[in-house]
């Protein structure tokens, strides 16, 4: 199972975070479009193994009070969709050769399931025809979701993550209906230990690598196959020598807000992910599932 570090963008721009060879990243178009061209070198130069583009949906329904991410707030006034299509259209089309995949801008709740149809034939006819993930969602009917595992250039689809106020997906039968139909899934922020243990997704994503260091955390793998988040004044030399990171004292005094302690966090973080991404596919591999 593949897991994105969602929310890179941040920390390529902000700070002096470089991740390891191989690694495997969501970047927000929506967050970061003014970096985003910055940290897809930065990631290359990394030599990163996959950089998926996210269009930035659950932006949008954080101002309808629907974003799967709890932490996600509305920093702004909602963009115009029409004209926030056109801007990621022309980015994708300008930039395609430099990502992997790219997501739709699947926000069929507030401009309509036609639109979206309309926005994915456009990107049909670019260089991003065979790149870009066609998502379901919980208000689609079951016909549009046969529709979209027959139509999509990719072979490669998403399923929305579990959403405040609405009813989660049946993950399993949508895999397997998937699996069947010959696409690979993405389940959007399905990073908890229960849901990667219950869901054989191809891929999942998470931003919960990177944003707990804003409040004074580092995510930690936990080898019962989870993250937990500890906070840096907990944080033992042991455990900081498990991510590769020196341990500094200077750094508890400081909690932790120096650029180059905050850094030290964003690798802890990384390093965590890495090895659930690892032992995540170990257990599915001993069930006999293999993407």
């Amino acid at each position: 199972m593949i897991v994105y570090l969602a929310g890179s963008e941040s920390a390529l721009s902000s700070y002096d975070w470089r991740p390891e060879p191989g690694g495997n990243f969501f970047l927000s178009f929506y967050q970061g479009k003014k970096t985003l061209l910055n940290s897809i070198l930065k990631l290359r130069e990394a030599k990163a193994r996959a950089i998926v583009i996210d269009s930035g949906a659950h932006s949008f329904f954080a101002h309808i009070g629907k974003s799967v991410t709890k932490h996600v707030k509305p920093s702004s006034k909602m963009p115009d969709p029409m004209k926030y299509f056109s801007e990621y259209e022309a980015w994708l089309n300008e930039f395609a050769s430099l990502v992997d995949y790219a997501v739709e801008l699947d926000i069929q709740e507030i401009v309509g399931e036609p639109v979206v149809r309309e926005w994915r034939e456009r990107l049909e006819k670019t260089a991003m025809a065979k790149k870009m993930i066609w998502v379901y969602h919980s208000v689609d009917t079951e016909a549009e979701y046969s529709r979209i595992l027959a139509e999509c250039p990719s072979r490669y689809v998403g399923l929305e993550g579990i959403r405040p106020g609405l009813p989660p997906l049946p993950y399993v039968r949508l895999i397997k209906q998937a699996k069947d139909a010959g696409c690979r899934v993405h389940g959007f922020a399905m990073t908890k230990r229960d849901a990667m243990l219950q869901y054989p997704f191809y891929s999942v994503d998470s931003a919960s690598w990177a944003w707990p260091v804003r409040s004074g955390k580092a995510a930690v793998y936990d080898p019962r196959a989870s993250v937990t988040h500890v906070k840096y004044i907990n944080m033992t030399p042991q455990s900081m020598a498990e991510a590769g990171v020196a341990f500094r004292p200077e750094w508890h005094k400081k909690l932790g807000k120096s650029r180059e302690a905050v850094s030290a966090w964003y690798k802890i973080g990384e390093v965590a992910f890495r090895r659930l991404e690892i032992e995540v596919t170990r257990i599915w591999e001993m069930r006999g599932v293999k993407w």
